[in-house]
């Protein structure tokens, strides 16, 4: 007799494709940073617009985007590092009062450590909720 095959060749291609670069995608949590309008409306003005108009507003916008990708880079790793500087404060502080009572001066600046740490953990947690969302 006749053999019947139910089997469906797949062609694979194993070749990587260029989709483009990375979207630009802005940061919700960067609006909580207290200098982040002065330093957007500072780049703004400051970018020299030649040329033709209709190209003025997407080489600003262009010009933007590099800013505030170069700002977003320093900025994540000025935070990781005042993070990490806030929690060994918190931390040295904590093994003092194990040893003794801390005075008005130590329980302030183990607060003010805490609320900052706190609000830099709050940033972290607004951007992974947003890429989070993108995937």
């Amino acid at each position: 007799g006749k053999t019947i095959s139910d089997h469906w060749p797949i062609l694979l291609d194993t070749k990587a494709e260029s989709w483009g670069g990375i979207p630009f995608r802005f940061g919700n949590h960067w609006i909580t940073d207290k200098l982040f309008l002065s330093h957007v409306g500072g780049w703004w003005d400051s970018f020299i617009n030649d040329g033709p108009i209709g190209g003025r507003l997407f080489r600003k916008l262009k010009l933007l985007k590099q800013q505030l990708q170069t700002w977003s880079n320093i900025n994540k790793a000025n935070l990781v590092a005042r993070k990490e500087e806030l929690r060994r404060q918190i931390e040295n502080i904590d093994h003092l009062e194990e040893e003794r009572s801390l005075n008005d001066d130590e329980m302030a600046a183990r607060l003010s450590a805490t609320v900052e740490f706190n609000n830099i953990v709050k940033k972290d947690a607004i951007k992974w909720k947003q890429r989070a969302r993108y995937k």
